[in-house]
């Protein structure tokens, strides 16, 4: 196998997390040359520029690219090695169980393949026992294949016949597992091709939804009930019902708890993030505080899932006003800045910018030493990327921010570009909200940033603006609601 640098960059993040590190390094760094060594430290202090530096600096000389080559792919090697022989993380039951159970399949093909099949044969019955408690329905099926050939070898026909039928029964749940993950794959590629799904789009989801439930209905596994649970979570949420996509969530949760073994985290962990969006448009902010709590417990520090969360945690705290609790997860993610996602820390930013807008109305003391203000407003979004995303957010920010340093004639010069924002990007149904603070904002002008005219330009966009409700799609946008924000403004105008 060959291995190029992203590939030895995810291995080396999967091994030196916060619970591996101290287990795994002094195996990593056994027997491997003192080049791979170099570059092993290299990746991890993230410590070179690019690969073409790297490969000058530790293969000098002729046929660096070759050598080069070579150093790569025995460090991919080791790397892969430590992780397959590596023991799961810690306290973590269910991963490891599932792991020691592939590694004993291979194994047992392995002494099959030699001829060892009584010694093959006893751990593969042993194996099957913890494979059927845990419900891990490939190995299952696999194993119960081996056994019953194994007993219809030595003409053993009753438990030739038991393990058949295990293997039949199994099969067969493996299969309708299969079709519902390929069909869950469609779904997923689906919702992701969109932030506003047409209505054809929908109807094609809700039919997705309705394969993956009522398909092989009849048939029952840990995995088939997840997907079944979750598509219909997803169903709920394209359709901004927010009480069954709570409810769903919830008797999601109970199933897992009723499980007679400890489900994986990362099945919990979804419905619990999935009801985020929903408990904050739904403003049920005491019922949020624990499902935060649930997340960042089954999250791995600078893991995606914890870096999500935790943004959506700050996100809560300026939703409620609890500018505190926004600040305090502002302060704990940016201990971690080097895990942070690029398109995640684009919204640290933005919140970074709340923060001294915040500080400069009066409304919560907080310094950020890292902003800087006048970075933030000459940047220009691209648009091409985000049309209807965090560009709303930047562009009516950087607004806020003039008319906190009272830059009325730059807030005039802006004017035509935010009339063409609104209608080259902004479709009414999915951003109405957004189209209406926009020509909220755009009444600066025509009242010539006098409050009383300014009040009553805007009163009938205000009250358009109210009559929608906030949406799972407004969240990231609205990081602080815009009714806020006009109160803001207002503040402003009256200094």
């Amino acid at each position: 196998m060959k291995f190029e640098l992203e590939g030895l960059k995810e291995l080396i993040s999967h091994l030196y997390n916060s619970q591996l590190r101290n287990t795994n390094e002094h195996r990593i760094y056994e027997n491997i040359s003192g080049r791979s060594k170099m570059l092993l430290d290299r990746i991890i202090e993230n410590d070179y520029g690019s690969e073409g530096e790297l490969k000058s600096e530790i293969c000098a000389g002729q046929n660096q690219s070759a050598r080069f080559r070579y150093v790569k792919n025995e460090l991919g090697r080791k790397l892969l090695d430590t992780i397959i022989t590596a023991n799961p993380e810690r306290g973590n039951n269910t991963i490891k169980v599932y792991e020691e159970c592939y590694k004993s399949y291979a194994s047992i093909k392995v002494l099959i393949a030699r001829g060892v099949k009584k010694t093959a044969i006893q751990l593969a019955l042993e194996t099957l026992k913890v494979a059927r408690r845990y419900e891990i329905t490939e190995i299952v099926y696999l194993l119960s294949f081996e056994i019953a050939q194994y007993y219809a070898i030595i003409t053993d026909s009753r438990k030739k016949t038991y393990y058949q039928k295990i293997y039949f029964k199994y099969f067969k749940i493996f299969e309708a597992e299969q079709h519902a993950l390929i069909h869950f794959s469609d779904l997923t590629i689906l919702l992701a091709s969109s932030k506003k799904l047409q209505p054809h789009q929908i109807a094609e989801a809700k039919k997705i939804v309705s394969e993956i439930q009522f398909n092989h209905r009849e048939l029952r596994s840990y995995k088939l009930n997840f997907l079944r649970y979750i598509s219909l979570v997803m169903q709920y949420q394209i359709e901004f019902d927010y009480e069954n996509l709570i409810d769903t969530s919830v008797r999601a949760i109970k199933y897992l708890d009723g499980l007679k073994f400890t489900a994986a985290r990362s099945y919990y962990f979804n419905f619990f993030y999935q009801m985020i969006p929903a408990l904050l448009s739904q403003k049920e902010y005491v019922r949020l505080k624990e499902v935060f709590k649930r997340c960042i417990e089954m999250s791995r520090i600078g893991a995606f899932n914890w870096n999500v969360t935790l943004l959506y945690q700050s996100i809560f705290g300026c939703q409620s006003e609890n500018y505190a609790l926004a600040l305090s997860t502002y302060q704990k993610i940016m201990k971690y800045k080097d895990r942070i996602p690029a398109n995640v820390l684009e919204y640290w930013k933005i919140i970074e910018a709340y923060f001294f807008l915040l500080d400069g109305l009066g409304e919560f003391k907080c310094s950020i030493p890292s902003f800087r203000l006048y970075k933030f407003l000459n940047e220009v979004p691209e648009y091409a990327k985000d049309k209807a995303g965090a560009n709303v957010t930047i562009l009516t920010l950087q607004i806020l921010l003039l008319l906190l340093r009272n830059k009325r004639g730059k807030i005039i010069d802006r004017m035509d570009a935010l009339k063409m924002y609104t209608y080259k990007y902004l479709v009414r149904d999915n951003t109405y909200r957004s189209q209406c603070f926009i020509k909220i904002i755009l009444q600066l002008e025509r009242s010539r940033f006098h409050p009383i005219a300014f009040k009553r330009h805007t009163a009938p966009l205000l009250k358009k603006m109210q009559q929608m409700p906030l949406r799972f799609t407004d969240l990231e946008v609205e990081i602080i609601p815009y009714e806020r924000q006009y109160e803001f403004i207002l503040q402003l105008l009256e200094r």
